[in-house]
C-alpha cells in the first residue's frame, strides 16, 4: 500500500478509495508562454470502475455516487479544484489558478 494510503487509512473520518490505473495512449499538448506541457488525456469513467475501499469505514452508496459526481465536476475545472457535492449537486466549488 502506498504511504499516503497508509496515513489516510488511520484517520477516523476519512474514506479512501483506490481504482485500477487508467490506461491512456492519447496525449495532449498545451502551450503556455514559454512552456510546453505534454500530458496524457484524462478520460477516466469512475462510475464503471471497480473501486476498493481501503479504510475501515466504507462510504454508503449515495456518498459514493456523490464522490463520482464531484470527480466529474472537478475534471472540468482548469486548475486545482475542491468540490463538495451532495445528492449529486455541487454545493461548493473552490479552485486555484
Amino acid at each position: 500500500m502506498m504511504l499516503h494510503l497508509k496515513i489516510l487509512s488511520k484517520k477516523p473520518n476519512i474514506r479512501a478509495l483506490v481504482g485500477k490505473e487508467i490506461a491512456s495512449d492519447q496525449e495532449e499538448m498545451k502551450f503556455i508562454t514559454g512552456v510546453v506541457l505534454n500530458q496524457k488525456t484524462d478520460n477516466a469513467d469512475f462510475s464503471n470502475m471497480d473501486l476498493k475501499t481501503v479504510t475501515e469505514i466504507k462510504p454508503s452508496k449515495s456518498k459514493l455516487e456523490d464522490l463520482i459526481f464531484a470527480i466529474k465536476v472537478a475534471k472540468h475545472v482548469k486548475s486545482n479544484a475542491i468540490v463538495i457535492a451532495k445528492n449529486q449537486m455541487t454545493l461548493v466549488l473552490a479552485l486555484d489558478r
